[in-house]
């Protein structure tokens, strides 16, 4: 299991990308360094492999599996994620850590249990830490401290 996590550490999936019909492997790894371009890594980081996962399905788009050089690679890709968001090309792409089936469905429960609290309070802006469900004032601006 320990093995496991070493080898998955150093990997990162790539979700939401349009998949075209047929899709060769060096077009995927070329998208996934534009992806990895457009968040600012440098230097680039050295792609071991990409490539699409799952079973092909039509008007789906499987998630792509990356094994790059580091697991500190992988950290500053997790952390820069959230810049693809502001970009024109890929703001419908997120990039996530590559987690077993397990931890997966773990992690879809936190988002559906997160999902209906932005529904109850949506003044907060939530997010997922270390597998658990965190929250800030989205207007900080209007926060003033106590006793003025």
């Amino acid at each position: 299991a320990v093995n496991e996590e070493k080898k998955r550490s150093k990997n990162l999936m790539i979700y939401g990308w349009q998949e075209k019909e047929k899709e060769a492997d060096f077009e995927v790894t070329k998208t996934v360094k534009e992806v990895l371009n457009d968040i600012d890594i440098y230097p680039a980081p050295h792609i071991h492999e990409a490539y699409r996962i799952g079973k092909k399905e039509q008007g789906k788009n499987r998630p792509i599996k990356v094994e790059l050089e580091s697991a500190d690679d992988v950290d500053i890709a997790l952390r820069r994620a959230r810049y693809l968001k502001d970009s024109d090309r890929f703001q419908h792409v997120y990039i996530g850590p590559d987690r077993t089936k397990e931890n997966q469905l773990a992690h879809n429960e936190l988002v559906k249990q997160m999902k209906h609290m932005i529904e109850r309070d949506p003044s907060k802006h939530y997010f997922i830490r270390q597998k658990k469900i965190c929250s800030v004032d989205k207007d900080l601006s209007s926060q003033t401290p106590a006793g003025v």
